[in-house]
């Protein structure tokens, strides 16, 4: 899995691995889902990281369809880190991924 933000030192979109616990709470995540799960509305959950429990973050689906992205981005989501206001999208597809983060990066700078 791999992880894009924004990277303030950097001032842009970075793309890195995920980390082991923002991953197990994704496939989780993912598991609970229904089969025909609406894209444009809240399914997040939220979490707790067991070795830090005041680490509380929520995983929704990416809602690209609100977003008005052309294609499908349903292999995307996001992940928001409640004490930090850290926000992350998260995927298995890092070639789709570091596509993505290049286009974010190209509009905004």
């Amino acid at each position: 899995m791999f992880s894009m933000y924004y990277d303030n030192d950097k001032k842009r979109q970075v793309i890195s691995k995920t980390e082991s616990y923002q991953e197990e709470k994704l496939i989780k995540f993912i598991e609970t889902l229904p089969a025909n799960v609406n894209y444009d509305r809240d399914n997040s959950k939220q979490y707790m990281a067991e070795h830090d429990p005041s680490l509380v973050f929520t995983i929704d689906t990416f809602n690209f369809i609100n977003l008005k992205l052309q294609g499908e981005y349903k292999d995307f989501y996001e992940l928001k880190i409640q004490p930090y206001g850290t926000n992350y999208i998260i995927s298995a597809n890092e070639e789709k991924l570091r596509g993505f983060c290049g286009w974010i990066n190209r509009l905004t700078t």
